[in-house]
């Protein structure tokens, strides 16, 4: 076989369309990392938006406290602990590449060197310290009034998709002016906060308020349900 010519070569590029990347909005966070599975189907996963809430609720030691004691309630209270401000892309994306679909398993390594981690609900509940409720969530069965008068409360406003991005979920648990918002809402903006951009993150920096109903009742209420299986699945 003969290597083709350089000149062949520049003839082939030119004639092979360039694969376009879909349109995402960029955070300020964000870095443009390349790994090994470029950035085509990057998932929005971030903790920057959590940690950007949790400095401003520190900036007061009372209201932090309070809100704290009720993320206890709810079951969500080792989200307070996190220790990573950034998730790495190239991190994520040598963890993609180590996930085997097949066998719901990370692989690690050949060989004699190969090494083989599974995980399963209950290590959700270790690394993030969430509850393993009795109470199944199942978006299938979520209506719209009940998105609707949970995005009232909070003081949402989504579109009619019902979409809302990221970057205004931050925004408005951190206003720039005016009262802090109350602990009640202050804690289901952070829990919603929570969902959308790091446990059960998507390819797009707007998501819908699924989560609303699971999370809209009364605080204790939120520990009911198994949120371990539902973010491992």
């Amino acid at each position: 076989m003969v290597a083709p010519s350089s000149r062949e070569e520049e003839g082939s590029r030119e004639s092979t369309p360039a694969r376009q990347k879909p349109e995402v909005e960029e955070e300020d966070e964000e870095e443009d990392d390349e790994g090994p599975c470029g950035s085509y189907f990057r998932f929005c996963g971030s903790t920057y938006s959590l940690f950007k809430v949790i400095s401003y609720w520190k900036q007061d030691a009372g209201y932090y406290a309070t809100c704290k004691k009720e993320f206890e309630k709810a079951g969500f209270g080792g989200l307070l602990d996190l220790r990573m401000p950034k998730i790495p892309n190239v991190f994520m994306d040598d963890l993609m590449a180590a996930y085997d679909i097949s066998t719901s398993t990370f692989v690690f390594g050949e060989g004699d060197l190969k090494k083989v981690f599974e995980f399963s609900p209950e290590d959700v509940a270790r690394v993030y310290g969430l509850p393993l409720g009795e109470a199944v969530i199942d978006l299938k069965y979520i209506k719209g009034g009940m998105l609707d008068s949970f995005s009232q409360y909070i003081g949402m406003t989504p579109n009619r998709g019902r979409n809302v991005p990221i970057k205004d979920m931050r925004q408005l648990a951190i206003p720039s002016e005016g009262p802090r918002p109350l602990v009640a809402v202050a804690v289901k903006q952070f829990l919603l906060l929570a969902t959308v951009s790091l446990l059960v993150p998507t390819f797009s920096r707007r998501y819908k308020l699924d989560f609303a109903p699971y999370i809209g009742g009364s605080i204790e209420d939120v520990r009911v349900y198994d949120w371990c299986t539902f973010i491992f699945r």
